[in-house]
């Protein structure tokens, strides 16, 4: 060993690959552009195509349509795609000619979709008549802070995440139709992979089978609000099969099925809820073992702010009043029981002495 190597210790010796990684690494970050729509690019795919990766597509305030601000791919770059002035004012509408975005060449969790709105997604072009808002096959960006709204399509009206090892964090799914029998998912088909959906309000959307949620994967749902959706056939918020269903810190409320399954529709697996408010009387397993709650579950009213009936629709305010027991201050767990927090209400009202509150735990 020379001089050089005996005065550095071993956790300081990088080998020439790992120093030019470093090196690109640190390249990228430095040369990173932020390029602006429509102040230099006219659409957001235009912008895209302009980037490389680490580049920051920015979208003004206003309403996005026609070729170039729908059917938007990332080309297998790492992008971030946000708004400067969130969500409720920066709206992707698709009118029904195409759908949002297209992410298929295996981007990873460092592509972003953040702070946006899209509606009025319709695919209407192949591979295949799902995702109206978002299509991800094969990829895992991240999805965050996003409104996905009164979209169509054959299976996950509202995101269709194909293989997906992505995060989608903080987003609301509302007023989506999905329109295939063979699946489903109004707001989301999950179908392989081992992502996360979490935080999230999926409520309001409608499909034959899974009228919130058609799940078929590995991955885990936490922290959501699954209530008021529809489904024609089984499965009102949820209709899983094959893999074992990990639910935490969800409600499960106030969805509907015309057949079986208000709230969940289990075909061949397990159920596992740790620390939900789930309305256990519309759950429905069909060959597998019976469902698991932790002790920290509730079945109970989650006492919505003014909740929606269950069907199509966007309206709903699904807060939670400050007798919840979905509130922090109240849950068994002392953490918020799905998406939102306090939205209505001024004094607690309920016994909450833990004896009290103990005994509304069980069936």
């Amino acid at each position: 060993m020379d001089m050089l190597a005996r005065r550095v210790p071993m956790c300081c010796q990088l080998s020439p690959c790992t120093i030019l990684v470093v090196i690109v690494l640190a390249g990228v970050a430095a040369n990173a552009t932020v390029r602006h729509v429509p102040e230099e690019y006219p659409t957001i795919q235009a912008a895209i195509d302009a980037s490389v990766t680490g580049d920051t597509v920015l979208l003004s305030p206003g309403v996005y349509r026609g070729p170039g601000n729908r059917d938007i791919e990332l080309r297998g770059l790492d992008l971030v795609i946000t708004s400067s002035a969130g969500a409720d004012q920066t709206v992707i509408d698709c009118e029904r000619e195409g759908r949002g975005f297209y992410i298929h060449e295996l981007e990873t969790p460092a592509a972003r979709i953040e702070g946006l709105t899209i509606s009025n997604g319709l695919p209407v072009f192949e591979p295949w008549n799902g995702g109206g808002g978002i299509l991800s096959g094969a990829s895992a960006p991240t999805i965050v802070n996003c409104r996905i709204v009164s979209c169509e399509a054959g299976v996950g009206a509202g995101l269709a995440l194909m293989v997906f090892d992505g995060v989608v964090d903080r987003c609301l799914l509302s007023g989506n139709n999905a329109t295939a029998s063979y699946n489903g998912g109004g707001g989301v088909e999950f179908l392989g992979g081992s992502g996360e959906i979490r935080d999230c309000v999926i409520a309001g959307n409608s499909a034959p089978k899974g009228g919130g949620i058609y799940f078929n994967a590995s991955g885990r749902i936490t922290g959501c609000t699954i209530a008021g959706n529809l489904a024609t056939e089984d499965g009102g918020g949820i209709w899983t099969v094959a893999w074992p269903l990990e639910l935490e810190r969800c409600i499960l409320w106030g969805n509907c099925a015309w057949d079986d399954g208000d709230e969940v529709f289990c075909r061949t697996e397990n159920i596992l809820c740790e620390c939900c408010a789930v309305d256990s009387t519309g759950v429905v397993t069909l060959m597998g073992p019976d469902p698991e709650y932790d002790e920290d579950c509730v079945f109970v009213d989650p006492l919505f702010c003014d909740p929606a009936p269950c069907g199509l629709t966007t309206d709903g305010d699904w807060r939670l009043d400050t007798n919840s027991l979905c509130l922090p201050e109240n849950s068994p767990c002392a953490e918020l029981i799905g998406a939102l927090g306090q939205g209505c209400g001024d004094t607690p009202a309920i016994e909450t002495t833990w004896g009290a509150i103990k005994a509304l735990y069980r069936e």
